[in-house]
């Protein structure tokens, strides 16, 4: 392979991927729908209906265009939901500006929970609690 052929699949991979975060932008709009749980058992996670349809539809069309190369959308479609038990979870880093708090096992962020100005502190309490800070 020359060095023209390089800088042609270089600028044809930034080209997909560009088109790719452009289409991914126009679809979801910069948000992403999701309902969280947070009880004495642990942390629940559950994506939104217009995500879980959009997973659906990537799905399908990687399987009618590629099927050998449908393990992405596999994965996304698994990820929908998830529970973090709190004895697996170790660590919480609360933001009080944007209400987030995040939520940590023993090496690595394992959900972020949005939360309104009405229920952060309590939600922030609960996880205090369970987590014994």
């Amino acid at each position: 392979m020359n060095f023209m052929t390089s800088v042609y699949m270089d600028i044809s991979i930034i080209i997909g991927f560009s088109i790719l975060a452009v289409f991914s932008m126009l679809l979801l709009g910069n948000r992403y729908g999701a309902e969280f749980t947070v009880d004495t058992k642990g942390i629940s996670y559950k994506s939104g209906l217009r995500e879980k349809r959009i997973n659906r539809i990537v799905l399908l069309l990687m399987l009618l265009a590629k099927p050998r190369s449908s393990g992405a959308a596999f994965l996304a479609t698994s990820s929908e939901s998830d529970f973090y038990e709190w004895k697996n979870i170790s660590k919480i880093i609360p933001y009080s500006g944007p209400k987030v708090i995040e939520v940590k096992n023993s090496w690595r962020t394992v959900v972020r929970l949005y939360c309104t100005e009405e229920n952060f502190e309590k939600v922030l309490d609960l996880c205090r609690k369970q987590l014994k800070i």
